[in-house]
């Protein structure tokens, strides 16, 4: 698969299966939703000799309680209209059965040993199984830490 279709696909799973759901259901009415405001700084960079403004910047102090108040006040507005949706819990069963497939991640090669990351979606983590030359002892699944 090249990495345009890989990239697209879950959009267009969610597409079919959202039109799917809705299809039989009643119409969804489309309201006006309240955002909340956002604050903008007079923040600018000089990247040389251009100035970009950057009002934004703020948002991206993770750990600021500003920027906790504006993530929970968008949570509460995204999932108040999601929570409106009829068969949101049929999309989102749906989509879990058709993302839990068995992937396995790029290879890791570091010296004298190699491996790969596996993950089902469902599962908490990826199982590191790794290979060692021969006469070495091999250990079975690692944590997906193992190789860091």
């Amino acid at each position: 698969m090249n990495r345009a279709f890989r990239s697209a696909l879950p959009l267009v799973l969610l597409s079919a299966v959202a039109t799917a759901a809705n299809a039989d259901g009643p119409p969804v009415t489309q309201t006006a939703l309240a955002y909340p405001s956002t604050r903008t700084v007079d923040t600018v960079d000089d990247y040389f000799g251009r100035k970009i403004a950057d009002p934004y910047r703020w948002l991206e102090d993770l750990e600021s309680a500003d920027t906790a108040a504006w993530i929970t006040a968008q949570n509460k507005l995204t999932f108040g209209y999601l929570d409106t949706l009829p068969k949101r819990a049929e999309i989102r069963e749906r989509l879990t059965r058709l993302w839990d497939f068995r992937r396995t991640g790029v290879p890791v090669l570091e010296p004298r040993r190699s491996g790969s990351a596996e993950q089902r979606p469902a599962a908490p983590g990826a199982a590191v199984h790794g290979h060692r030359p021969a006469g070495e002892a091999q250990s079975g699944p690692r944590s997906q830490h193992a190789f860091a």
